[in-house]
C-alpha cells in the first residue's frame, strides 16, 4: 500500500530576538534612553523592537525598568545643572577668553513645575505667556507681525 503524503509541519519562525539581543537592547536602552540606538546596537530595527514590546509583556516590563533607570540619571544631571550651572567660555571684545558659569532659570522652573505642580505650574505658564506677549509687542512696535516673520509676501 502506497504511503499517503503527510503535510509538512512548518517550523515556527523565530523573530531573531535571542536572549543575548534582548539583553544588549535593554542594557543600551538603560544607558542611553534611546530606543533606536539600542535597537541598532542589538542588530534589530526600531519597528521590530516595538512589535516585540507589544507581544511580550515581560519584555515590556524590562523595557520600562530600563527607561526608568535612564530617566532617573537624566533627572540627576538636570538637577546638577540647576544647582551648579554650566561653564561656558566667552570671548570678550578685546579677544580675551573668559570662563563663566551660566544658570538656566527655564530649567529650574520646569523642574519645579513638575515636582510641585500645585505651587509652580500656574506661575510657569503665566511667565511663559508674558514672555510671548512681550515678544509680540516688540515685533508690533517695529512694524512686523511675529506670526508671518520669515515668510515671503506671497506666502502671507
Amino acid at each position: 500500500m502506497p504511503k499517503t503524503p503527510q503535510p509538512r509541519r512548518r517550523a515556527r519562525r523565530h523573530d531573531g530576538w535571542t536572549p543575548k539581543r534582548r539583553k544588549t537592547f535593554l542594557e543600551t536602552l538603560g544607558e542611553t534612553a534611546n530606543v533606536r540606538a539600542a535597537a541598532l546596537k542589538a542588530g534589530k530595527s526600531a519597528c521590530g523592537v516595538y512589535a516585540l514590546r507589544r507581544r511580550d509583556a515581560e519584555f515590556a516590563r524590562a523595557w520600562d525598568d530600563a527607561l526608568s533607570g535612564a530617566m532617573d540619571e537624566l533627572e540627576a544631571i538636570a538637577l546638577d545643572r540647576v544647582r551648579n550651572g554650566v561653564e561656558k567660555t566667552v570671548v570678550r571684545g578685546s579677544g580675551t577668553k573668559v570662563t563663566i558659569r551660566e544658570y538656566s532659570d527655564r530649567l529650574l522652573m520646569f523642574m519645579l513645575s513638575r515636582r510641585r505642580p500645585e505651587a509652580y505650574a500656574a506661575k510657569a505658564r503665566r511667565a511663559a505667556s508674558r514672555g510671548r506677549t512681550r515678544r509680540a509687542s516688540a515685533w508690533r512696535l517695529r512694524g512686523r507681525n511675529w506670526r508671518t516673520a520669515g515668510r515671503s509676501k506671497a506666502e502671507r
